[in-house]
């Protein structure tokens, strides 16, 4: 996508708005990468909502719930998911298996999972490709302007 954006090449493919986002963050590649963060930006349901649209409209029934949560619902702050042929669990805070989602911290729950799916269970895959990215293309070609997230998509 990098060289493509660099030989002004039109691709016919297009990302969720929340992957430019990621790769504005920073704009910059810094000199040293050692320890510090790329692609990860606190990201909103709307912008999971366009990646996963059902699960997103699943965790907006939950924000609306209006029974009992924790009764209803049964669950715990972790994520289950399925990786080639098993599945595996992940806590979305410390001791979360032994957390309730309740109807008092059910948005904290959504805000974790969110950011779980799309910073941290992707983060090494993404680092790979921001830097590939940044590497053929100049960052100024998609801050030109401070152009919105969704307009990048027109370059594209």
């Amino acid at each position: 996508m990098g060289l493509a954006v660099y030989n002004s090449t039109i691709l016919d493919i297009r990302f969720p708005p929340c992957c430019y986002k990621k790769l504005l963050s920073p704009a910059v590649v810094p000199t040293f990468t050692a320890g510090k963060p790329l692609g990860v930006v606190s990201m909103s349901l709307d912008d999971f909502c366009q990646v996963w649209p059902y699960i997103g409209k699943g965790l907006r029934d939950l924000l609306q719930y209006d029974g009992n949560v924790e009764e209803d619902f049964g669950l715990t702050f972790e994520i289950s998911n399925s990786e080639i042929d098993s599945y595996k669990t992940f806590k979305l805070k410390s001791g979360g298996n032994h957390i309730p989602v309740t109807n008092s911290n059910r948005e904290e729950y959504v805000k974790l999972y969110v950011d779980w799916a799309l910073n941290k269970s992707i983060y090494h895959q993404f680092k790979s490709f921001y830097l590939g990215f940044h590497s053929v293309c100049a960052s100024n070609a998609l801050i030109v302007n401070t152009l919105a997230a969704s307009s990048i998509n027109y370059l594209l």
